[in-house]
């Protein structure tokens, strides 16, 4: 370890050791174009999956304990003169909980790419998390989080996912919160969808959907509580659907066990930003990251450098000055 860093952690009151370790439930979607038809999809999964695999029209999936690859809509790469769109196809992983089915996953989408499905502008990658655990004060501290670090972590994609129509900002669904932050119970109230609609319904369209989970606290009869994030780009590429994987469940994980520690929803910097995810200390703590999560910082940083827009060049020299002392510091092993 640098002489640099050890002289950082003898400032610090604690040193804590982070490795990326859940049992959390996920699930995995995949947008891709029609460049292969529905059938050779599924061929291709199941010659390389332990998992069974099944094609659907579109359809919310609840519990699936199989792949689905299902007709989508939005995601073809051509749209007509009319504006409709050709029509691609969702690629809906198992339900997962370890970072052994977030690497099948991955191993799946390099396969299926193999065969020949392409991503486009339209695709996104879609993740979807249990958040069976959280209380709706719970919820509302991880929205009051995720507000204060959606604008930064929008410059860590290509711009066609920055201004997209499925993917809009959570913070601007809603007028702007204007009152002092009491509790989480308050920012849930305000921000809890006006919809439980699993269809045509607005509020499901953001970087952070929260209708399945408001959904589950209306319906006994539906069981699937969980936070979706939308904003990623579609990508078949391991690194991208590992990163973003193991960067957002780590982030979950850590707002089921945090404390409303601020007073207003205000966009931070990016050193605050890797706090809130987990993978940056605080006043208290210096974290050494595991080497996964530590690759998944780097891999974050190096995204934001390519990505960050005009506006946001601060960001950009953040990024570029933490990464200066992360190449500089060792990995512990493990």
């Amino acid at each position: 370890m640098s002489s640099e860093v050890t002289c950082k952690i003898s400032k610090m009151n604690t040193v804590e050791y982070k490795k990326f370790f859940s049992k959390r439930f996920f699930g995995l979607e995949m947008e891709v174009g029609r460049e292969i038809h529905i059938t050779k999809i599924q061929e291709v999964i199941s010659k390389n999956s332990f998992v069974p695999v099944k094609t659907a029209f579109y359809r919310a999936t609840l519990n699936n304990n199989c792949w689905e690859v299902k007709h989508d809509g939005s995601c073809g790469k051509n749209v007509d003169k009319f504006g409709i769109n050709e029509g691609g196809y969702e690629v809906v992983s198992y339900k997962g909980s370890s970072i052994k089915d977030i690497s099948h996953i991955c191993y799946i989408g390099q396969k299926i790419k193999q065969a020949g499905c392409l991503v486009n502008k339209n695709c996104g990658l879609h993740l979807h998390v249990d958040v069976s655990d959280f209380s709706t004060s719970q919820m509302g501290i991880m929205i009051a989080n995720w507000i204060c670090i959606e604008k930064v972590l929008l410059q860590a994609v290509p711009s066609v996912r920055k201004n997209n129509k499925f993917c809009t900002l959570l913070q601007t669904l809603r007028p702007k919160f204007r009152e002092p932050v009491v509790s989480g119970s308050q920012i849930w109230n305000f921000y809890k969808p006006y919809s439980n609609k699993l269809h045509d319904n607005f509020d499901r369209r953001c970087t952070m959907n929260l209708v399945n989970f408001y959904r589950s606290l209306q319906l006994k009869t539906f069981k699937r509580p969980t936070v979706e994030f939308r904003f990623p780009e579609g990508t078949l590429v391991s690194q991208s659907i590992k990163n973003w994987a193991r960067i957002l469940i780590n982030f979950v994980n850590r707002m089921a066990l945090e404390n409303l520690n601020f007073e207003s929803l205000q966009t931070v910097n990016l050193t605050k930003t890797l706090e809130i995810l987990g993978l940056g200390g605080d006043k208290d703590k210096f974290y050494l990251l595991s080497p996964g999560l530590h690759d998944s910082k780097i891999w974050l940083l190096k995204r934001i450098i390519r990505y960050a827009s005009y506006p946001h060049q601060e960001l950009i020299v953040e990024a570029k000055k933490i990464l200066s002392l992360l190449e500089n510091t060792d990995v512990p092993e493990g």
